[in-house]
């Protein structure tokens, strides 16, 4: 689906062949899980299925799958409620905090009124019933009328007591009254009643149990049919199906012990789709049909559901995606490919290979046992590891970091906050070390042993950080024996070591969060002589290291060997990195910028969480409620600052950045999933390599930028047309370089053949390219 989307009408998506299948620069690229899916909606032609996060369409002829996110005009993040309009073709996609989208065609328009309303309420939308062009929308306060003609809010209805808000969970209507499934009870009101925003239009219906809400409502054979949940939300087998004539409201129950996720009527038929699986029943509210698996050996957990008009059921599955049920026990799951789940806390990136792992600790540092799984992408296509098919991960709490074989990028290690070092070798546990094989130490309290940082040094030795303990720097070294290194005196055994950084010149760099500040260490490269060792910490007073605020949160080194460090009060550079332990110290030092007459420390009230450096030397930083930076190499100057309101990025809490050195995109994983940016920069060589330009030839309808990678670092590079005229000069952008086909005017360069020269500052690397261009 390409969709051309509005506040009330923005373009969106053109589609490039560039060679290799390069994303164009300046592009984004979402990476979300399809695997939880919570809402389902169908038209003839196609199946919508949501999860929280994300959203696909579903081709029902050749069974293909399409995202549907932000880069294609989504408004928001946290689905709430989804449903398709058969009058009109208008599908409405409600958020947790308000928002709305109609997709309509090839057109999102977006309809925000709610969320930015000032009303003190849950704004969370929950559903959507549609009469003629008519949506009413289920909202945590009432009820929001909205009309999908005109694509806009024609009036609220607030039902509650007096006017009160009211959480109404699903709408139904027999084309008289309009049925209300509320926090308090089925509510009922004429439809042609002209005063529906009135409270006092609308009744409380009796003889219904009180004190719990009701979720589901349907007219099923002329009468009312709503889901009743007895002892509250999320218990399992306690709620109830009530049912009633329309013509005379006495209640009974249809049936019971359920854990009811939606009701849907098909002719004769009532379909309930409960936690453990969907049950069809008859007229009489008589069991005919059980759906329980989809092939004998996975179990239906439907949270949604839609009837095909065959009668076989499509739903929302908890775990396996977008499902159409053929049979009681037979059915086939369907999902775009995605990572095992939103969460990231650790990336590490090798020869074009991301390896992603959930994480798994608070802002305290206590566990969060997450077994979500391990993610890797590569060529585009993202393959998992779940508990499921790895049994050993559902007991391997909280994994953290993770970190590639420089040698093998089908070797990987991870590290768990609890369970010690995992080695994968092929997409397989091979090896899992912990206090009970191995010198890694457990915590003293009990069996815990938490690793929070891995890194190869250049001679193929693998450093970990082993938190809770004295000997917290461990290293399993290339001839696979093992040794450590005590930090008695600096640090206790219930100290907490964050993560781990070995810099260019071989000093081994420990954060130690909570006020602690960091930790350096220096072998001096005889990791069997200790002898010659120096360590050194780094606190926040000045003299002992001078790192601003009283959190590490984040580092890295960059092309100056100089260390970037992120805390709860920005950033700060040890500019003097290499004389840590010379006896004068050395101190981080905050950066200055000028904004107007005023000169003020950079990013000084941001927390920052995460920094990379790219290939031109310029830094990436992640906030924590900021988004995303990118400042010039020695950060005084503001390149891109991307947001979630200003960009598709997914959040504005960034938990990690990596870079793909060769193809410059940058991945940022978010507190709501990860997306990636194809930057303009990428790893320079120390010559010019395979200089190609992309795209090209450059057809007169693109207009974005034109790349010329494979450079050495930093070259200068100058175009020429074919009579030798230089019509664009500029320097790399580490190993690539930016044409955005205008000539130094700025006007557009006339259709031709353009002959491109590379060389770098001393002349001993040239190279020459064409680029064609068409206007």
């Amino acid at each position: 689906m390409q969709l051309r989307i509005r506040t009330t009408g923005l373009l969106i998506g053109l589609l490039f062949s560039f060679i290799a299948g390069a994303m164009p620069i300046g592009s984004w690229n979402v990476h979300l899980p399809y695997y939880e899916c919570k809402y389902i909606t169908q038209s003839t032609s196609d199946v919508w299925t949501a999860t929280d996060n994300s959203l696909f369409r579903l081709s029902k002829s050749d069974f293909t799958t399409e995202k549907i996110t932000k880069i294609e005009g989504l408004s928001d993040l946290a689905i709430g409620a989804l449903d398709y309009n058969p009058y009109n073709g208008a599908l409405v996609i409600g958020y947790q905090n308000g928002n709305l989208d109609i997709i309509k065609g090839a057109t999102v328009y977006n309809l925000p009124d709610i969320k930015r309303s000032q009303i003190v309420a849950n704004k969370s939308i929950k559903g959507v019933y549609f009469i003629g062009p008519l949506a009413y929308v289920s909202t945590g306060f009432g009820i929001v009328v909205v009309d999908t003609d005109r694509n806009e809010i024609s009036d609220t209805y607030l039902i509650g007591l007096n006017g009160s808000y009211l959480a109404v969970n699903d709408i139904t209507s027999d084309g008289i009254s309009l049925y209300a499934a509320t926090a308090a009870g089925v509510y009922t009101a004429s439809l042609s009643n002209p005063f529906l925003a009135n409270y006092a239009s609308w009744t409380l219906m009796s003889g219904l149990p009180t004190g719990a809400p009701y979720n589901c409502i349907e007219i099923f054979n002329g009468e009312i049919v709503t889901s009743y949940t007895r002892l509250g939300q999320n218990i399992f087998g306690q709620d109830y199906v009530w049912h009633a004539p329309i013509s005379n409201p006495v209640w009974d129950t249809a049936a019971a012990n359920l854990t009811v996720k939606e009701i849907q009527v098909r002719g004769n038929d009532l379909y309930v789709a409960d936690a453990f699986g969907i049950l069809r029943y008859d007229v009489n509210y008589s069991v005919q049909q059980v759906y329980f698996t989809l092939d004998g050996t996975i179990n239906l957990w439907p949270n949604d559901l839609v009837i095909e008009a065959d009668g076989t059921p499509w739903y929302a599955d908890n775990f396996v995606g977008c499902v159409h049920m053929l049979q009681s026990w037979q059915g086939t799951a369907y999902r775009p490919n995605g990572p095992v789940s939103i969460s990231a806390a650790g990336m590490d990136l090798q020869d074009g290979r991301l390896c992603v792992v959930p994480g798994g600790r608070d802002d305290a540092w206590n566990n969060i046992y997450n077994h979500a799984g391990i993610s890797f992408y590569q060529n585009n296509w993202w393959d998992v590891m779940k508990k499921e098919q790895f049994p050993a991960l559902d007991s391997l709490d909280d994994i953290n970091v993770c970190e590639f074989d420089p040698n093998d990028n089908n070797h990987v290690w991870l590290g768990s906050w609890g369970k010690g070092l995992v080695e994968i070798q092929n997409n397989q546990i091979v090896n899992i070390y912990s206090h009970y094989n191995s010198i890694l130490e457990r915590k003293v309290e009990y069996s815990w042993c938490g690793i929070g940082g891995i890194r190869y040094d250049e001679d193929g030795n693998l450093w970990m950080v082993n938190s809770h303990t004295m000997k917290c720097l461990k290293v399993k070294k290339a001839d696979n024996t093992w040794a450590e290194f005590d930090f008695q005196g600096l640090i206790t055994t219930g100290t907490t070591v964050g993560n781990l950084m070995i810099t260019e010149n071989g000093y081994k760099w420990m954060i130690i969060p909570r006020t602690m500040g960091m930790i350096v260490f220096d072998d001096n490269g005889t990791i069997d002589n200790t002898s010659d060792d120096r360590k050194k910490k780094l606190g926040f007073t000045a003299g002992t290291g001078g790192i601003p605020g009283t959190d590490v949160l984040c580092m890295a080194e960059d092309k100056d060997n100089e260390v970037w460090i992120g805390t709860d009060k920005g950033i700060a550079v040890f500019y003097c990195a290499e004389n840590i332990f010379n006896s004068g110290g050395c101190d981080a030092q905050q950066i200055l910028i000028q904004q107007g007459e005023y000169t003020q420390i950079l990013m000084e009230s941001q927390i920052v969480t995460a920094i990379a450096v790219d290939g031109a030397n310029r830094k990436w930083i992640g906030t924590e409620s900021g988004g995303v930076f990118l400042m010039s190499e020695d950060g005084t100057e503001e390149i891109l600052h991307f947001t979630a309101d200003n960009s598709p990025l997914l959040s504005d809490n960034i938990t990690g950045i990596t870079i793909d050195p060769e193809s410059g995109e940058v991945f940022f994983s978010t507190g709501k999933g990860i997306i990636s940016y194809k930057s303009d920069a990428v790893e320079g060589g120390e010559y010019n390599g395979d200089v190609y330009a992309y795209p090209n030839p450059v057809r007169p309808d693109y207009h974005g930028k034109i790349a010329i990678t494979g450079l050495v670092r930093d070259a200068d590079v100058k175009i020429t047309d074919i009579g030798g005229n230089v019509v664009y000069q500029t320097t790399a952008l580490g190993g690539q370089a930016i044409w955005d086909g205008n000539n130094f005017k700025g006007e557009r360069a006339a259709s031709g053949v353009y002959l491109v020269f590379i060389t770098n500052e001393d002349g001993t690397s040239k190279k020459v390219t064409k680029i064609l261009l068409m206007n």
